[in-house]
């Protein structure tokens, strides 16, 4: 099994070229080939965390712990770098805003 995901200084040609090879390896030795491709990254920014993290308090895990990572999490800032000069914070969201 391949699994391949975005790597710093990697191209999707590569990944492509790789998969290429891998399905042609097998056909040219008569074996059957099944491929299945997931963007998770569609996925990742129509989560709703805050619902994400009420399911582990609904499980009974201590809700102190889950309010620290929600916390964390809903602070998250990051700033662009790009030939050696930096941006200012900006704060990162996804999912949806607590009601």
């Amino acid at each position: 099994m391949i699994s391949i995901g975005f790597k710093k200084q990697h191209s999707t040609t590569l990944c492509a070229g790789i998969v290429k090879q891998s399905i042609e390896y097998y056909i040219s030795r008569s074996s059957h080939v099944f491929v299945c491709f997931v963007d998770f990254c569609k996925a990742f920014d129509k989560v709703n965390y805050w619902t994400l993290f009420k399911q582990p308090i609904d499980d009974g895990i201590n809700s102190q712990l889950v309010a620290l990572l929600a916390f964390w999490y809903s602070r998250q800032q990051a700033s662009v770098v790009w030939l050696n000069m930096q941006s200012s914070p900006f704060c990162i969201g996804n999912g949806m805003v607590p009601s």
